[in-house]
Protein backbone atom coordinates (compact mmCIF):
# COMPACT_ATOMS: atom_id res chain seq x y z
CA UNK A 1 0.00 0.00 0.00
CA UNK A 2 1.22 3.06 -0.44
CA UNK A 3 0.22 7.40 -0.47
CA UNK A 4 0.61 9.84 -2.38
CA UNK A 5 0.18 14.11 -1.92
CA UNK A 6 0.46 16.58 -4.20
CA UNK A 7 2.74 18.83 -2.76
CA UNK A 8 4.28 19.42 0.90
CA UNK A 9 0.65 19.37 1.20
CA UNK A 10 -2.30 18.73 -0.76
CA UNK A 11 -4.27 16.40 -2.45
CA UNK A 12 -4.01 12.79 -1.42
CA UNK A 13 -4.52 9.59 -2.46
CA UNK A 14 -4.17 5.97 -1.55
CA UNK A 15 -3.25 2.86 -3.55
CA UNK A 16 -3.20 -0.74 -2.44
CA UNK A 17 -2.69 -4.40 -4.26
CA UNK A 18 -4.45 -7.28 -2.18
CA UNK A 19 -2.06 -10.21 -3.30
CA UNK A 20 -2.72 -13.48 -1.61
CA UNK A 21 0.44 -15.75 -0.57
CA UNK A 22 2.37 -16.49 -3.40
CA UNK A 23 1.90 -13.07 -4.72
CA UNK A 24 -0.93 -13.26 -7.64
CA UNK A 25 -2.53 -10.03 -7.44
CA UNK A 26 -6.05 -10.52 -6.19
CA UNK A 27 -7.20 -6.35 -6.26
CA UNK A 28 -5.89 -3.66 -6.74
CA UNK A 29 -7.12 0.24 -5.82
CA UNK A 30 -7.04 3.64 -5.46
CA UNK A 31 -8.90 6.39 -3.46
CA UNK A 32 -8.96 9.57 -2.82
CA UNK A 33 -8.36 10.86 0.90
CA UNK A 34 -8.99 14.56 0.20
CA UNK A 35 -5.82 17.28 1.51
CA UNK A 36 -3.02 16.08 4.02
CA UNK A 37 0.44 16.42 4.10
CA UNK A 38 2.94 13.00 3.78
CA UNK A 39 3.39 11.80 6.75
CA UNK A 40 -0.62 11.90 7.77
CA UNK A 41 -1.49 10.27 4.24
CA UNK A 42 0.37 7.37 4.94
CA UNK A 43 -1.17 6.81 8.17
CA UNK A 44 -4.32 7.52 6.78
CA UNK A 45 -3.06 4.82 3.95
CA UNK A 46 -1.96 2.33 6.93
CA UNK A 47 -5.20 2.57 8.98
CA UNK A 48 -7.32 2.37 5.57
CA UNK A 49 -5.65 -0.73 4.79
CA UNK A 50 -6.45 -2.34 8.36
CA UNK A 51 -9.88 -0.86 8.07
CA UNK A 52 -10.22 -2.78 4.94
CA UNK A 53 -8.34 -5.93 6.50
CA UNK A 54 -10.69 -6.13 9.62
CA UNK A 55 -13.48 -5.75 7.47
CA UNK A 56 -12.88 -8.74 5.58
CA UNK A 57 -15.25 -11.33 7.90
CA UNK A 58 -14.01 -15.07 7.78
CA UNK A 59 -10.56 -13.61 5.69
CA UNK A 60 -9.78 -11.16 8.54
CA UNK A 61 -8.48 -14.31 10.81
CA UNK A 62 -5.73 -15.02 7.84
CA UNK A 63 -2.08 -13.55 8.12
CA UNK A 64 -1.74 -10.18 6.24
CA UNK A 65 1.54 -8.15 5.71
CA UNK A 66 1.54 -4.13 4.83
CA UNK A 67 3.97 -3.03 3.28
CA UNK A 68 5.12 1.09 3.74
CA UNK A 69 7.94 3.07 2.27
CA UNK A 70 7.43 5.66 5.10
CA UNK A 71 9.98 4.53 7.95
CA UNK A 72 8.83 7.51 10.22
CA UNK A 73 4.92 5.85 10.35
CA UNK A 74 6.39 2.33 10.08
CA UNK A 75 8.33 3.29 13.91
CA UNK A 76 5.43 5.23 15.30
CA UNK A 77 3.28 2.36 15.04
CA UNK A 78 5.36 -1.04 15.93
CA UNK A 79 7.34 1.07 19.03
CA UNK A 80 6.14 3.39 22.02
CA UNK A 81 7.83 6.63 20.83
CA UNK A 82 6.11 10.01 21.10
CA UNK A 83 3.88 10.72 18.75
CA UNK A 84 2.97 13.99 17.42
CA UNK A 85 -0.59 15.60 18.82
CA UNK A 86 -2.59 15.27 15.64
CA UNK A 87 -1.04 11.69 14.69
CA UNK A 88 -1.68 9.56 18.22
CA UNK A 89 -5.10 8.90 17.61
CA UNK A 90 -5.09 6.87 14.29
CA UNK A 91 -1.45 5.87 15.84
CA UNK A 92 -2.86 4.54 18.98
CA UNK A 93 -5.69 2.78 17.25
CA UNK A 94 -2.99 0.78 14.71
CA UNK A 95 -1.20 -0.08 17.66
CA UNK A 96 -3.33 -1.73 18.85
CA UNK A 97 -4.37 -3.19 15.47
CA UNK A 98 -1.53 -5.04 14.90
CA UNK A 99 -1.25 -5.84 18.38
CA UNK A 100 -4.67 -8.04 17.67
CA UNK A 101 -4.31 -9.60 14.62
CA UNK A 102 -2.68 -11.48 12.62
CA UNK A 103 -1.21 -9.07 10.67
CA UNK A 104 2.31 -7.50 10.43
CA UNK A 105 3.69 -3.81 9.22
CA UNK A 106 7.18 -3.85 7.50
CA UNK A 107 9.00 -1.19 5.80
CA UNK A 108 8.87 -1.44 2.33
CA UNK A 109 11.71 0.73 0.02
CA UNK A 110 9.30 2.49 -2.87
CA UNK A 111 10.94 0.61 -5.26
CA UNK A 112 9.93 -2.32 -4.22
CA UNK A 113 6.26 -0.69 -4.17
CA UNK A 114 6.12 1.23 -7.26
CA UNK A 115 2.71 -0.33 -8.59
CA UNK A 116 1.46 0.71 -5.24
CA UNK A 117 2.38 4.34 -5.62
CA UNK A 118 1.35 4.96 -9.04
CA UNK A 119 -2.16 3.64 -7.92
CA UNK A 120 -1.85 6.47 -5.12
CA UNK A 121 -1.09 8.87 -7.42
CA UNK A 122 -4.15 8.05 -9.56
CA UNK A 123 -6.24 7.78 -6.04
CA UNK A 124 -4.63 11.73 -5.27
CA UNK A 125 -6.41 12.32 -8.39
CA UNK A 126 -10.08 11.14 -7.98
CA UNK A 127 -12.94 12.12 -6.78
CA UNK A 128 -14.60 8.33 -5.76
CA UNK A 129 -12.72 5.18 -5.58
CA UNK A 130 -11.21 2.66 -7.93
CA UNK A 131 -11.49 -0.77 -7.85
CA UNK A 132 -10.20 -3.44 -10.59
CA UNK A 133 -10.09 -6.96 -9.40
CA UNK A 134 -6.53 -9.42 -10.67
CA UNK A 135 -3.71 -8.03 -12.83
Amino acid sequence: MNASVRGGYGVAGFGSILCDHVGNKLLKFSLSFGLLDPIGAELKAIHTACFFYANLGGYSSLPMTIESDCQIVVKWILSDVSVPLGFRELVCWCRDFFKNTACDLVFAYRDSNSLAHCLARQGAGMVAGYVQEGD
